[in-house]
Order: C-alpha cells, then structure tokens, then sequence
C-alpha cells in the first residue's frame, strides 16, 4: 500500500518503532515519509535486526525506492567534509539540513597535545554519535565500546562518489550484498569502499585507473540497478 506523509497507518501496539512510522498515544500511528508500506523483513536498516537472536523482525516500514535526502539518525556512519576548524574541533557538513560538530578528541587516542590536523576540505568517514531535532548533530571517529577507529577517521586520496541513493548505500553494508558481490567477482586488484548511509561512498584502490573502474560501477548501479552490472560491462572497463 502506497503512504504519504501524515497517513494513518494500522500497526499493531507491539510493534517497535522505525524510521518512517511515528506514533504517539492520541494520533496513533502516521506516515513521516512517502513510500510502500509493508510488514515484511524490512528495509535492511539495523532497526530491522533483532540484536538478541540475529534474526530479522517482521514489523511494518515504509520502503523508499528512491531516496537521496538524508536525515541524520544515532549510529550511523556517513561521510563528510570538513567546512570549518577551530580550537576544539571542526564543523562537518554531511548532506543533511544541519552541519555537525566534530570534537578534535573524538578520535582513537586523540588528546589535548596529539589530536588530529584535519584541514577545510577534508574528508572523514564518521559515526553519528548524536542526532536530534533540537541538538546539535555530534560525530565521532571511533567505536565508543572499544575506544578504536575501526575504519572511521580521514579518508586521505581516492575518489568520492557522491549525491547516490540512500537505500543503495545501506545495501552496500548489509551481508551478502549483491552490488558488493559484483564488485568482489569482477575486480582483481584490492580496493577500499567507505560506505555512509548519506548518500556518499568513497573508493581506494592502488591506481587511479582503478578507482576510476570501481567508481563507473557504483555509479552505473545507481542509475540503472545492481542487474546491469554483467561480464559484457566489466569488459567495457577493461578496455
């Protein structure tokens, strides 16, 4: 069933809250986005997980086809450019309505004599530490239960892909994805992808010519869906 913003929308009381669905004891339940409602496993964001049995839920959700306006959301990765850099930390925008704040101590082993020498322009590969409608957005470049970068942190050379749908990122994280696959399948040499659920993946790799390769991919996939990407693609690539 297709919802727009401001429908009212069955669930029932049990069901645990995801994005898209805002409910409230006198309103009850009502769509916060556009898209197709459904009760299935999900739209393979982590509210879909059940943390205690791993196993997916079935709750209801709005599914978004085509979605490249991001929201900031608590815990999700992302990347973004740094815009300004003052004493105690840096201003970072990540494509959402509002910059965020990224202190100069959130970052593995950062103190006040070692911290980090982020300049304008540069980018990181983050976790939303913090997101609320009357806060302002925090980030962080470490996994606060372990206290270790874990992959976050600046992205130094390759090649941002940018402005790409949300739901194509996010399938990028999940396991088994089918565009990673590919990408695994058909390239030869190491490459690095830093994935944020923003709309935005970065890609290393050894060579320009390289980057260049995985970056087409990505894109191609984006515009025309993961089922385009056969071995007479790969081959124009490698011409």
């Amino acid at each position: 069933m297709h919802v727009f913003p401001g429908d009212s929308i069955d669930v029932p009381s049990t069901s645990s809250a995801v994005a898209g669905i805002h409910t409230t004891r006198t309103t009850g339940a009502i769509s916060t986005r556009a898209g197709v409602l459904s009760s299935g496993g999900g739209d393979g964001g982590r509210n879909d997980i059940d943390m205690d049995t791993d196993r997916k839920k079935t709750r209801p959700h709005i599914h978004v086809a085509e979605q490249r306006r991001y929201l900031a959301c608590t815990h999700d990765s992302v990347i973004g450019q740094v815009i300004f850099r003052g004493a105690d930390g840096y201003r970072v925008d990540v494509g959402s309505a509002s910059t965020a704040n990224l202190d100069a101590l959130a970052f593995e082993g950062a103190t006040k004599r070692n911290k980090p020498n982020l300049k304008v322009g540069s980018l990181v590969y983050a976790r939303i530490s913090l997101a609320h409608r009357d806060m302002e957005t925090e980030l962080e470049c470490l996994n606060p239960a372990t206290g270790k970068a874990e992959g976050y942190g600046e992205l130094k050379g390759g090649l941002l892909a940018d402005n790409l749908n949300i739901n194509l990122c996010k399938s990028l994280l999940e396991k088994n994805s089918s565009l990673m696959n590919s990408l695994m399948n058909a390239f030869n040499f190491p490459f690095e992808l830093a994935t944020g659920v923003n709309g935005k993946v970065w890609i290393g790799a050894p060579s320009p010519a390289q980057v260049i390769a995985v970056y087409r991919t990505i894109l191609r996939a984006d515009r025309e869906g993961v089922h385009v990407l056969t071995e007479d693609w790969f081959a124009e690539l490698d011409e």
